[in-house]
């Protein structure tokens, strides 16, 4: 972007109200970038030098001059009370009402926080730096010593040996690597070795959930033929049970028209 903002420091450069400029934050910029919290390149703020705000929009020209032209100007200050809404006045009016000496001790204290931040924030870093170098050094000097332990021969071993049909636990895919490699070699037969590998998992995962949900429907067809099945056997035993109770009914009625013309006698 730096030709787009060479293009807009020159338009605005006899500007009397607007000025676009440029500072180098690794030279004598430093203490402003470090003082308005700007942490990389390149960084856009815009407003009142001693209180930048940082620019949001797009980084091309047309979208730059735009905002130079609509936004940038007179600003919230001192010199521009009119500007400064309810809080931002009632703050300005507080400071003006300091005296000299507590106005530069607040600034001071301000400064000295933020050169403390500063230094404090390089020396955890450089520590951190420090820490990630020891552990970088000390896992590439272990990777060392494991590779002249004979681990690669190891393997190696491991390997042919298993090719000769010795079963090694480790070596063992589990079902759904083998139906991913079983899946691989049906791809290759048809010509389709080259699919990509994300995609041979999301056929062989869908495959896997189709397989599921028939074995699971299987499951159900059998519950139902199953109830069926003792629903058939249940039937002849009630129809047995109706026709016996129907038989002793009968047997009660005879005995009770038995008796009945003995009483009547």
């Amino acid at each position: 972007m730096k030709p787009d903002w060479d293009k807009l420091m020159k338009k605005y450069e006899d500007d009397k109200v607007r000025m676009v400029g440029d500072v180098d934050c690794t030279a004598a910029g430093k203490p402003l970038c470090d003082s308005n919290g700007v942490k990389g390149f390149p960084t856009i703020k815009y407003g009142d030098p001693n209180d930048l705000q940082d620019y949001q929009g797009s980084r091309e020209y047309k979208a730059l001059d735009t905002f130079a032209e609509t936004k940038l100007g007179p600003s919230c200050g001192p010199a521009h009370p009119d500007l400064c809404n309810e809080v931002q006045k009632k703050l300005l009016d507080e400071y003006m009402s300091w005296s000299v000496g507590k106005l530069e001790a607040k600034i001071s204290n301000a400064e000295k926080d933020l050169v403390a931040a500063e230094e404090n924030f390089k020396t955890e870093t450089d520590k951190l730096q420090a820490t990630y170098k020891k552990l970088s050094e000390d896992k590439d000097a272990t990777i060392e010593k494991l590779k002249n332990s004979g681990l690669n021969r190891m393997k190696a071993v491991r390997s042919d040996r298993a090719s000769k049909g010795e079963k090694f636990k480790s070596m063992e895919k589990t079902l759904l690597e083998q139906a991913y490699a079983s899946f691989r070699k049906v791809l290759s037969a048809v010509g389709l070795g080259g699919a990509p590998p994300i995609m041979v998992a999301i056929v062989v995962a869908s495959l896997a959930s189709i397989i599921g949900m028939s074995l699971l429907c299987l499951c159900c067809m059998g519950d139902d033929e199953d109830e069926q099945a003792e629903d058939r056997q249940k039937k002849p035993a009630a129809k047995k049970e109706e026709a016996e109770e129907a038989e002793e009914a009968d047997e009660d009625e005879e005995e009770e028209e038995e008796k009945e013309p003995k009483k009547d006698k």
